[in-house]
């Protein structure tokens, strides 16, 4: 049911003759996240150090993503690369904002010769809003509960021959809970997408499929393996994503109502984040399908790439995190061990204080220390 639905907007484009109008389709359901520190599907609440920008790039491969039966053959579209690139920017310790341009890649391959969907094709690019309504970001690391709302909006740059189009602006807005612990992270997603005009896939076979607006969905949990299993992850650089994501229909068709699960996309996301060091960063997932509906192959794996130029320094010292022993607490500037980050009062920890110190780095005795 799934492939005929997918392959039934592209086989539309060669029936109709008004197919650009009439068979505007998104195939692909999922949508990579768009933060700074996003995995595939799940997302911490808080955005990152002001002035941080970054730039990802993702390619992505999904089996037997399109299928099309008619009554007199089945075409099949076997496999579909695609091509994500997202850029965006910390704007304030509450607020981010970014871009997300995909691309479809496709080898055309078919059974039946009808379908011949293009080699290269833009997909509907987006635009996305992050804001912080609970921070729980307590000095270096996220503890506690925390809650953001994401605003998304898609605009018709597509090509809708190559299904990788709504054909019309789609506007979105969810909210994510998150509570973090020491090494784990559970966060549940729920939101609205407002399909701006509804569509209809034709079929003589099999009906009418109405598509309208949504209510995406995901839950899972983020993990650092490092404390628990250091023989996984030594340099305390993994970060695990285990989650469900997927959206169900909510008008013109019920939620819940028959045929509603061709329309209710749903799988299984297994990811991993790799930090190389604060500039470099590499994503991995596979997503397995788990439901027989437009736009879930029953395999897709994605890896990419993330750069992210500036050097965070979140107490502002001069000193980037990355080579900061305080991190959080800005250095005093005072001459004595100014490279390490950290604030001296009495450096070498003989009770006289630094100020007073006529050698600073090295410990004595009150009485033949000062000058």
């Amino acid at each position: 049911m799934r492939k005929f639905a997918l392959g039934l907007a592209l086989g539309l484009v060669a029936s109709f003759a008004r197919a650009d109008e009439e068979v505007a389709i998104r195939a692909r359901a999922w949508q990579p996240r768009m933060g700074l520190d996003a995995g595939a599907v799940l997302q911490p609440v808080t955005v990152g150090e002001p002035g941080r920008w970054f730039v990802t790039s993702r390619v992505s491969y999904a089996y037997r993503p399109l299928t099309l039966r008619l009554p007199a053959s089945t075409p099949v579209v076997a496999h579909a690369g695609y091509l994500d690139l997202t850029g965006g920017v910390v704007l304030t310790r509450f607020l981010s904002a970014s871009a997300h341009l995909p691309f479809a890649l496709t080898d055309g391959r078919n059974a039946g010769g009808i379908i011949a969907p293009p080699a290269f094709a833009l997909g509907d690019a987006r635009l996305s809003v992050d804001a912080v309504l609970l921070d729980n970001k307590k000095g270096g690391a996220s503890v506690g509960p925390g809650l953001g709302m994401r605003f998304t909006t898609s605009l018709p740059t597509g090509d809708r021959a190559s299904a990788f189009s709504d054909g019309s602006p789609l506007v979105s807005s969810d909210v994510t809970f998150e509570y973090a612990a020491a090494v784990i992270s559970v966060q549940a997603t729920l939101g609205y997408r407002l399909r701006t005009a509804h569509r209809e896939l034709r079929d003589n076979v099999q009906g009418t499929l109405r598509m309208g607006d949504e209510l995406p969905f995901a839950a899972g949990f983020l993990l650092r393996p490092h404390p628990i299993f250091r023989f996984l992850d030594d340099n305390d650089r993994h970060r695990f994503e285990f989650a469900i994501e997927g959206s169900l229909p909510a008008g013109p068709v019920a939620p819940f109502s028959s045929g509603s699960t061709r329309l209710a996309p749903v799988s299984l996301v297994l990811g991993d984040r790799v930090a190389l060091n604060s500039r470099w960063a590499l994503l991995a997932s596979v997503h397995i399908g788990l439901s027989d509906s437009i736009g879930t192959p029953p395999l897709l794996a994605s890896f990419g790439v993330q750069w992210t130029p500036v050097r965070p320094d979140r107490d502002g010292d001069g000193v980037p995190d990355e080579l900061d022993e305080c991190p959080e607490l800005a250095e005093d500037r005072d001459g004595v061990a100014d490279h390490d980050g950290c604030p001296e009062d009495d450096a070498d920890d003989d009770g006289i204080p630094d100020k007073e110190d006529a050698y600073p780095m090295t410990p004595g005795v009150e009485s033949d220390r000062r000058r």
